[in-house]
């Protein structure tokens, strides 16, 4: 193969999209697999990667759904009961509103996890539905000090709007109106303090009146505390 520069093609920009804000949309499941991670404590945890696009926007959600541990999609609450991962049961609501009745889960394709390129098992009874996803929104700090934005699925509705009862009722979509979606923020900021440092203090970390944040130190002081 031979390469050119061609400068009327040279100049591009990645025409994909992100859905970075809280809120409820109407779009497709592109993408649907089943993929296995090993964790620190080598349990094997069982994750569900939906990429979904809004119709509107065409903006893209990547989101993971933590199905099961050591092939359990249960674990055992503080009353001794076992309980379904709230991630499972979000799937198993997928399935509800799809009107899907059982995943094989079957074929073999090559995705990447975790930054990692693994075998996965695409979940073809998804691909191509169109559903209405209730999102959260929940901020984390990037390696380089940027915020980043992660997608956290929290409702599931049909194509209509409606609800799993709604549905079965065949009642007018009214329950997506008190979904109320939220932001949780990578960090929380605080008002800003200052205090005059002047020669020869040294700030004690055990006072609490921020009038009295400096002592003096004498010379003869061998241990700091901190």
């Amino acid at each position: 193969m031979i390469f050119k520069a061609d400068e009327s093609i040279a100049d591009y920009a990645s025409d994909t999209s992100y859905i970075e804000k809280e809120g409820i949309y109407r779009g497709v499941i592109e993408s649907a697999f089943l993929a296995e991670s090993v964790s620190g404590n080598n349990d094997l945890n069982s994750y569900v990667f939906l990429k979904f696009r809004d119709k509107k926007s065409g903006a893209i959600a990547n989101l993971t759904l933590f199905v099961a541990k050591n092939n359990d999609s249960t674990y055992l609450s503080k009353e001794g009961k076992r309980v379904p991962y709230l991630d499972y049961r979000k799937m198993s609501a997928i399935l509800c509103i799809l009107g899907v009745k059982k995943v094989q889960a079957t074929k073999t394709i090559t995705q990447r996890v975790f930054g990692v390129e693994k075998e996965a098992k695409e979940i073809s009874e998804l691909l191509g539905r169109e559903i209405c996803f209730g999102l959260n929104a929940e901020e984390y700090v990037k390696k380089n000090g940027d915020t980043g934005v992660k997608m956290i699925l929290e409702r599931v509705f049909n194509e209509k709007g409606q609800s799993l009862a709604e549905m079965k009722e065949k009642l007018e979509p009214r329950s997506y109106k008190n979904f109320v979606p939220k932001r949780i923020k990578a960090y929380e900021e605080k008002p800003a303090t200052s205090v005059k440092v002047t020669a020869n203090k040294s700030f004690d970390p055990y006072k609490n009146a921020s009038n009295e944040a400096y002592v003096e130190l004498k010379e003869e002081v061998g241990e700091l505390p901190f």
